[in-house]
C-alpha cells in the first residue's frame, strides 16, 4: 500500500532532481515562458503538497494547498501511484470512477507530464519493486 509519507518522499525526490541537472531547469524555462512561475498542486486528503515552478527553472515544494494553483490533482496516494505506473489510459478510468479528479488548467498537467512526471514514474518503479 503506497502512503502519504510514500507520497512526500516522491516530491521531495522530484524537487532534488529537477534542482540538480541543467536539462530539467531548461525544461521548466521553456514551460514558464513569460510567466514568474507555475504552482501544481496535490490533495490527497490527509495531505496536500504543491509544486511550485519558478522562473530561473528551480522548483520548490511547499506543503498544504496553495490558493491560486494552475491545476489542483485531488486524488489518495494509490490512484496517483497506478497513475504514475500506468499513464493516462488509467486516469481515464480513475476519473469515470470518481477517484481522481483535476480542478484547474488541465493543459498544466499534460505540460507537466513533459517536466516531471517521467521522474514520478522512476519513483513509482522503485517503490513497486521494494
Amino acid at each position: 500500500m503506497v502512503t502519504i509519507q510514500d507520497m512526500e518522499n516522491m516530491f521531495k525526490d522530484v524537487v532534488e532532481q529537477m534542482n540538480s541537472k541543467e536539462r530539467f531547469k531548461k525544461r521548466v524555462r521553456k514551460w514558464i515562458g513569460t510567466y514568474y512561475g507555475k504552482i501544481i498542486g496535490w490533495n490527497f486528503g490527509e495531505k496536500s503538497f504543491h509544486l511550485i515552478f519558478m522562473k530561473d527553472g528551480t522548483t520548490k515544494l511547499g506543503y498544504g494547498e496553495y490558493p491560486a494553483s494552475e491545476t489542483i490533482i485531488l486524488t489518495d496516494p494509490e490512484t496517483w501511484f497506478n497513475f504514475l505506473l500506468k499513464g493516462f489510459e488509467y486516469t481515464k478510468k480513475a476519473m469515470a470512477e470518481g477517484k481522481i479528479w483535476i480542478r484547474g488548467n488541465f493543459h498544466e498537467l499534460i505540460a507537466l507530464n513533459n517536466v516531471c512526471i517521467p521522474i514520478m514514474q522512476k519513483f513509482a518503479m522503485k517503490l513497486k519493486n521494494q
